[in-house]
């Protein structure tokens, strides 16, 4: 994960992973695409946010030749 100085700008912060996952059950209840949202630690400021998962983490895993021999 890239540390950038404005890492956490415009998000916000929750001190606990419980406060995160009541803020993410809002943002569902309000119409959120709620199975694409996660709370997450920040590795820059420590505290808690909402936000997308990860590309790599949505994609779809597809089976190769390789792995099917």
């Amino acid at each position: 994960m890239a540390r950038r100085k404005n890492a956490c700008q415009g998000k916000r912060a929750h001190s606990t992973r419980e406060y995160a996952e009541q803020h993410r059950a809002r943002l569902a209840a309000a119409g959120a695409a709620a199975d694409r949202l996660r709370a997450y630690e920040c590795g820059f400021c420590g505290r808690w946010h909402v936000g997308h998962r990860s590309y790599s983490a949505r994609r779809p895993t597809t089976t190769t030749k390789a792995t099917r021999r």
